[in-house]
């Protein structure tokens, strides 16, 4: 950029004015702010050797980096626990949560995540100007002001934080009251009864002017309410046969109900009056009420340990489940495991250096049902029309669905040298998950899309290891390393006896797809179109040739392996720990960077704006292109030769990036990182110190969380943030916040 150069002013409050072209290398860390989170709590314990009370409260006062951002949080939590007699003890605890939350923050690639439009703001756009948001025309309409007005995908972030609001409220309780009663030595009976109340009321405003999403203002509020109750009765005998021998068995049961509804309102993308926030404020309310997920699931089951010496022990556990929301002829599952443990250290006499000495090894099975809906075809019913308007689900449902069920083995180890100064943990497993559930895509005609059904076998394999290390243990001085290792190897064996490949989600750059004999989680988008030599097609225009559809596999977020180091070292009454996470391998496809890598804004776009880029060469050096051009059928002579067609920057960018159509394959990065992940700082006062205070104990430690990268190869992505919590969004990068480094401390004061 030019400073001596003017260019005319975006405003529409400025027409006619010119202003500096020079950069403004702030004006995205500008929109951000520090965030904070400051907990209070207080909490008093007394009673007796019959009674015990406890009692605490928290208070949480917390503010995102995102103005506007801001959670307050106050949790009360009171236990009694009262022994009625010798035998009879009454245990009962309530947790009340209250929790508001101003404006949650929207992921991805929602129009109203501020994020989503702070990273694109044009490196010469001021903050002084775009901080403006709103201004008022002429005939007073308040407008937004933005300097690509009505934009679809583009927004000011300040009037996303300021003019699209929402508030959510929830309210929680959790309770539960148990009697334990000893009818013999040795043989108790529990019963119990839980319950988790919750209850949300959330309120959304849109004002006029938000493109695509209210471009005339929008309210919404919504209200939703959920309930899980637990009862429970367990029956447990502890025995010793001998002095070898020891036992205990336990027999319980449980009863879980699930009941949640939800009821919204909204007016649409149209106020009559703008800005008027009311449901009256419409010529149409918009109303849906959902009934929830009722699930009522009913349980009895069995464990036991049969030890021999202390020294070996055999684990043992089954348990039935009836769900109902399974065919009644397949409601019922039962699933088992067995577990074995051996402390041989305790069997035999070792060396003096060899301290301990476990082995360990197990089989289980685990059932799970499915949600609740999925045996009768649904119905919706919608306002509109005359007398409204009622809808098929386009998924078939199946009367003869099975439940899920995972089976996992697990051999490990536990061995310790040295009067444990050198420990080893090493542990091996692979696990089988079975009858999955999930819908077939149905052919066109046959009057729905797709079918739910059961079918797939995905196996993990994976070996994991701990080695702990104390090189210094004194009274004064103690230092203790602890390193980690993972690899786990996913593989789809087996989807459905009818179909390969299955679909589990797409967007604008990539299918999430489960494919037979891959592993679990590929990704696939547009590529570029290459030869039998793998090398890449560039049209006459010194553009690659890229893929009709998303049929390039990209990428996968499943690691090479994972790994840790913590150390821990402590002096005195001081204490320092630091904890580094290690991970190698696995990829992610970029929308944030196939968006603003279009917009220019990344210092990757930077080469090439004078048109000197020539695929295969100085750009994707790694990539060899020839040049396909065929005109009217015939070859021209260049066809087939390396490519040397120069193109510039903004040519290629735009075309391969966008939000439309981008070409995945050009926006893979690894997800390769080692980071520090945490920092402590400790000390604890000396009691000798205390005597003349009112304090038994004082404690303090200062905090430090992701404070850096050692190194992180998808440069300005974070490999940890996805846009969501389901499976699909592994691998997958999506205008996610920025990654926040925190400090803090914990200040600790007993009486």
């Amino acid at each position: 950029m030019d400073e001596s150069t003017s260019v005319a002013h975006w405003s529409p409050t400025r027409v006619g004015e010119t202003y500096p072209y020079a950069p403004q290398p702030d004006n995205v860390k500008d929109f951000f702010q520090t965030g904070h989170n400051l907990a209070t709590t207080l909490s008093v314990s007394g009673g007796n050797d019959k009674n015990q009370t406890y009692f605490s409260y928290t208070f949480t006062d917390a503010a995102g980096v995102v103005p506007g951002n801001e959670l307050g949080r106050h949790s009360i939590n009171l236990r009694l626990t009262n022994k009625l007699s010798d035998r009879l003890t009454l245990d009962s605890k309530i947790n009340y949560i209250r929790q508001d939350i101003d404006n949650l923050l929207q992921q991805g690639e929602n129009f109203a995540n501020p994020d989503r439009h702070a990273f694109r703001l044009p490196r010469n756009i001021r903050t002084e100007d775009i901080s403006q948001y709103e201004y008022t025309t002429s005939t007073g309409i308040v407008r937004q002001h933005y300097f690509n007005p009505g934009s679809n995908g583009g927004a000011n972030p300040y009037w996303t934080v300021n003019r699209n609001l929402s508030k959510n409220q929830d309210d929680r309780v959790l309770a539960f009251t148990s009697l334990n009663y000893e009818l013999l030595d040795g043989l108790t009976i529990l019963a119990r009864a839980a319950i988790d109340r919750n209850v949300g009321n959330s309120e959304t405003k849109l004002y006029a002017d938000s493109y695509v999403i209210a471009d005339f203002g929008r309210y919404t509020i919504a209200k939703s309410e959920g309930m899980e109750i637990n009862t429970d009765f367990l029956i447990s005998y502890d025995k010793s046969i001998n002095d070898n021998f020891r036992f205990n068995i336990n027999f319980g049961g449980n009863a879980r109900r699930n009941r949640n509804s939800s009821l919204s309102s909204d007016t649409f993308t149209s106020l009559t009056v703008r800005n008027f926030f009311a449901l009256s404020n419409t010529q149409q309310v918009r109303s849906t009420h959902g009934v929830g997920s009722p699930r009522d699931v009913n349980s009895l089951y069995g464990f036991g340990q049969l030890s021999w010496k202390n020294a070996v022990f055999l684990d043992v556990t089954g348990r039935n489940d009836w769900s109902s929301t399974l065919p009644k002829d397949a409601w019922s599952f039962f699933y088992p495991s067995v577990g074995l443990n051996a402390v041989v250290s305790e069997l035999f006499t070792f060396p003096q250096w060899f301290s301990f000495a476990k082995f360990r090894a197990s089989f289980a099975e685990v059932g799970n049902d499915t949600s609740p809906f999925q045996l009768e075809r649904l119905a919706t019913f919608a306002a509109g029309g005359v007398g409204g308007y009622l809808s098929l689900s386009p998924v078939l449902p199946n009367e003869t669905l099975l439940p899920e069920e995972t089976r996992s083995l697990e051999f490990g180890t536990d061995l310790r040298f040295m009067d444990n100064r050198l420990g080893v943990d090493l542990t091996y497993y692979r696990t089988n998950s079975l009858n999955q559930l999930f819908a077939l895509t149905l052919p066109i005609g046959s009057g729905a899309t797709s079918y739910f059904t059961n079918g797939g076998d995905v196996q993990n394999t994976g070996f994991e290891a701990m080695i702990t290390f104390t090189p210094i243990r004194s009274g004064a001085v103690n230092w203790e390393i602890a390193a980690n290792f993972a690899k786990n190897e996913s593989v789809v064996k087996e989807i459905h006896n009818e179909i390969k490949e299955l679909g589990v989600a797409s967007d604008f750059l990539r299918r999430f797809v489960i494919k037979e004999g891959e592993p679990f989680g590929e990704i696939y988008s547009r590529g570029f179109v290459r030869d039998d030599q793998g090398r890449v097609l560039v049209g006459a225009n010194g553009l690659p040739v890229r893929t009709a559809g998303t049929t390039v596999r990209v990428a996968n977020n499943n690691p090479d392996w994972l790994g840790g180091i913590v150390n821990t070292l402590s002096y005195k009454n001081f204490n320092v720990s630091f904890t580094v996470d290690i991970r190698h391998g696995g990829t992610i496809a970029s929308l944030t960077n196939a968006i603003l890598y279009a917009d220019g804004l990344t210092e990757e776009t930077l080469p090439g704006r004078d048109g000197t880029l020539v695929f295969g060469e100085n750009l994707f050096e790694h990539e060899t292109g020839i040049i396909d051009n065929i005109i009217a059928g015939v070859e021209q002579p260049n066809h087939g030769q390396p490519n040397d067609i120069p193109i510039s920057a903004e040519l290629f960018w735009i075309n391969m990036g966008g939000r439309n159509a981008p070409i995945g394959e050009a926006f893979v990065v690894s997800a390769s990182n080692v980071r520090m992940r945490e920092a402590v700082i400790g000390y604890t006062v000396p009691s000798t110190v205390l005597t003349k205070t009112p304090f038994k104990t004082i404690s303090i430690n200062f905090v430090g969380r992701n404070l850096f990268f050692f190194s992180n190869k998808a440069n300005n992505i974070d490999p940890d943030v996805m846009p969501g919590t389901a499976a699909s969004f592994a691998g997958f990068d999506s205008f996610g916040p920025p990654t926040a480094r925190s400090y803090g401390f914990n200040l600790n004061l007993g009486f």
